[in-house]
């Protein structure tokens, strides 16, 4: 992970200059990494078909990473040019805001 990873607080803590950098230089490791390792073995592997199952924990506003939607959409359209048929499905993720705010939360009866 990229800044605090699972520390809410930390998380809570961050400027909004910080998490703009955090979320720079997470755009930029998974454009590189999916560039130069990904996409050069799913052309190689010439696949029929490909499915993506995603996660949203790796969204800024999530507890693993710091990435955009322009991130997954660029990794989305990137996996598009891999093979003429793609599915995705969305999976989910982790709502950092109801950690950090309490005031939030859901009490015991649900409300």
């Amino acid at each position: 992970p990229i800044g605090p990873g699972w520390d809410p607080i930390g998380r809570a803590k961050l400027t909004s200059s910080q998490r703009n950098k955090l979320c720079a230089s997470a755009s930029v490791e998974l454009k590189t990494k999916v560039s130069k390792k990904l996409i050069p073995i799913l052309k190689n592997f010439n696949a029929d078909i490909i499915f993506i199952s995603t996660g949203m924990d790796s969204h800024q506003d999530d507890m693993y990473h710091f990435l955009k939607e322009e991130d997954f959409h660029w990794l989305t359209s990137e996996l598009c040019e891999c093979s003429n048929k793609v599915i995705s499905i969305m999976e989910g993720g982790y709502s950092l805001e109801e950690i950090v705010t309490p005031s939030k939360r859901r009490n015991q009866n649900g409300t």
